[in-house]
């Protein structure tokens, strides 16, 4: 079984990737958010690999992909323990920044 490695570090650097991606407190900038989010998915973090399906998914910061959405979207489902965070639709623009379903 996979058990997710989410910790305190996975998350602040998960903030941290989402203020890039909203432009929160900095200059709105993907491509300093996809190599953050690429690390703590690495990590088990559900919620970055689930960020990182999303920009592939619209095309955010790098080309749309829908191998890579499929990708990020399925390791989001590993690491939460879900069958389908996106219960089976595509995300929304603003699905960017919103958990998983069933996330806490």
């Amino acid at each position: 079984a996979v058990v997710s490695t989410q910790s305190t570090g996975n998350d602040s650097c998960f903030a941290k990737a989402n203020c890039y991606i909203q432009g929160m407190g900095v200059e709105k900038d993907y491509s300093k958010a996809i190599p953050i989010l690429e690390d703590t998915c690495s990590k088990g973090h559900h919620q970055s690999c689930h960020n990182l399906g999303v920009l592939y998914y619209h095309g955010h910061g790098v080309d749309k992909n829908m191998d890579k959405f499929k990708y990020y979207n399925n390791q989001a489902k590993i690491f939460r323990g879900q069958s389908n965070p996106f219960q089976d639709k595509p995300p929304t623009p603003d699905d960017m920044t919103k958990p998983p379903v069933g996330a806490l």
